[in-house]
């Protein structure tokens, strides 16, 4: 069976940049247990009160890189299942899983001195596992609610530290081949 799940989130691991996420997966499932699929997902992301107060209380001016999206190919296995008795009327199917996948993510620095620099993207490979629990709603086979939590790793490319204002003499210190994300 084929099935189709949008999902939405909010990233917990950056106190600078605060991301939400909305995307989708969709999975094929070879048994009652096991599942390959892809999954999509679009961040929108914007600085923290955090990063805000940094630069401002402190004169920091801070390194940081906002997710744009991320597309993946996952293999999902469901190792424990079970039902639950809702006030002795119905039955709740409910289900826990693990994910493990891979694929591609692609960032956007947030340039210390926006008014002199454009952001530049990157795209990386990535990698991602998540572990989850689903229930499924009474007398409906085909909606559930599902909860989890997923990470992904990958290598970023952040903004060189030589990146700024002219400072030397002569007006040397910024490097215009710095603006390129290579």
């Amino acid at each position: 069976r084929f099935d189709i799940q949008p999902h939405f989130g909010i990233t917990v691991n950056d106190p600078f940049v605060r991301h939400y996420v909305v995307g989708a997966e969709l999975n094929y499932w070879l048994t009652n247990r096991m599942a390959v699929g892809i999954t999509g997902s679009g961040f929108i992301g914007n600085k923290s009160s955090r990063y805000l107060n940094i630069r401002a209380q402190e004169g920091l001016l801070l390194t940081a890189n906002k997710t744009l999206w991320q597309a993946s190919a996952n293999f999902l296995y469901n190792p424990f299942y079970g039902k639950i008795a809702v006030f002795n009327r119905a039955l709740m199917h409910w289900e826990a899983y693990v994910q493990l996948g891979g694929g591609v993510i692609q960032t956007q620095t947030i340039p210390r001195f926006e008014a002199l620099h454009e952001p530049f993207r990157s795209i990386n490979p990535q990698g991602n596992f998540a572990v989850g629990s689903r229930f499924y709603i009474p007398s409906s086979d085909f909606v559930s609610f599902n909860i989890g939590v997923r990470t992904w790793i990958f290598p970023d490319k952040l903004e060189p530290a030589q990146r700024g204002p002219s400072t030397g003499s002569g007006g040397l210190g910024d490097l215009a081949s710095l603006d390129d994300a290579d």
